[in-house]
């Protein structure tokens, strides 16, 4: 009898089990972000290293250099927490409409756009912890002009970047 005790509570722990994509984290970003969870999450990331270029509406998997080898269009916002950090450039050239885009990251890091010669401020961001697969996203308002999203402070070598028009 204490056996089927036993093999109904593990049955019972393992059906609430929540699946990697409904994880708690996941679910409570500031806004849904389900297609970008897909995007980061793909296995066949096209790579691109620093100063390369990505499509909007896409994911990339990004290459980081240290952060003294970078040419940043414009210096980072803000200062990273450890001088042994990395960061990249990553060009966007055809964003297609002016609207409303968010930068999505797998890793933590410090997120800056430049359009044109101009910082262009952030609108909004959310940040959580425990979401594997998605660290942060960061809204910017765009022209339909080319911009170069900016990574820094990061304390991995390597992340995925989301970049797609808000829903």
């Amino acid at each position: 009898m204490r056996g089927f005790i036993w093999i109904g509570l593990a049955a019972g722990l393992l059906a609430g089990a929540p699946a990697r994509a409904e994880e708690p984290a996941c679910g409570a970003f500031a806004w849904p972000l389900a297609r970008e969870l897909a995007l980061l999450s793909a296995a066949d990331l096209p790579a691109v290293k620093s100063g390369g270029a990505a499509p909007a509406g896409s994911a990339v998997a990004v290459t980081l250099q240290p952060m003294a080898l970078v040419a940043f269009a414009i210096a980072p916002e803000r200062t990273p927490k450890s001088p042994a950090s990395y960061g990249a450039v990553v060009n966007i050239n055809n964003p297609g409409k002016a609207g409303l885009y968010q930068i999505t990251l797998s890793e933590e890091a410090w997120v800056d756009v430049v359009q044109g010669d101009a910082r262009v401020h952030s609108a909004a961001f959310s940040s959580k912890p425990g979401c594997p697969g998605m660290r942060k996203s960061v809204r910017f308002n765009l022209a339909s002009a080319p911009f170069v999203v900016q990574i820094s402070g990061s304390p991995v070598e390597r992340l995925n970047i989301a970049v797609t028009a808000a829903e």
